[in-house]
């Protein structure tokens, strides 16, 4: 068993979304992944509106095989995959995962929906006053056992034929 941070290159929260990342009245070109957007199942045309500065921009930019995690609120834990670089960027509710070249992004993806995955963050989870929360160390530190390459591509190809 190891660590799931071993195959992590980066994890990271998003942009504040009352700051760095709200969402505006007006349409711009740039949209931004909220909590709600992953546990409602919208489509990318249906995220908020945001502006923020391009700095920003580059550093928060959802891109191709990116996975994402809620790591606040009644939903925690539900997760969402992008299949394609997308003009979005994140608010600071969610998590994003990078893998290492050792796993594969789609694994992860499916990884993080099992019910052992679910119920690691349940009980790592942090209450508070306000609502729950999980800290990316603690989600980092959920072990498993990782397939060789080959094997997770194995497992991929048929998940996504099954669902």
């Amino acid at each position: 068993m190891e660590k799931l941070k071993k195959y992590i290159e980066s994890a990271v929260t998003g942009l504040d979304a009352i700051q760095r990342a709200p969402i505006v009245d007006y349409e711009t070109d740039l949209r931004c992944l909220r909590i709600g957007d992953i546990s409602q199942l919208k489509q990318f045309n249906e995220w908020g509106f945001t502006s923020t500065v391009q700095e920003d921009v580059s550093q928060f930019l959802i891109k191709k095989d990116d996975n994402f995690i809620a790591r606040t609120g009644s939903t925690i834990g539900c997760s969402y995959f992008s299949k394609k670089s997308l003009n979005s960027v994140f608010n600071n509710g969610i998590i994003r995962l990078r893998t290492t070249k050792e796993m594969l992004p789609q694994y992860l993806s499916f990884l993080i929906q099992t019910n052992d995955f679910r119920k690691y963050v349940n009980n790592v989870r942090m209450a508070s006053a306000t609502q729950p929360n999980i800290k990316i160390n603690d989600m980092l530190d959920y072990e498993l056992e990782v397939p060789l390459l080959q094997k997770q591509q194995h497992i991929v190809n048929i998940v996504r034929y099954t669902i």
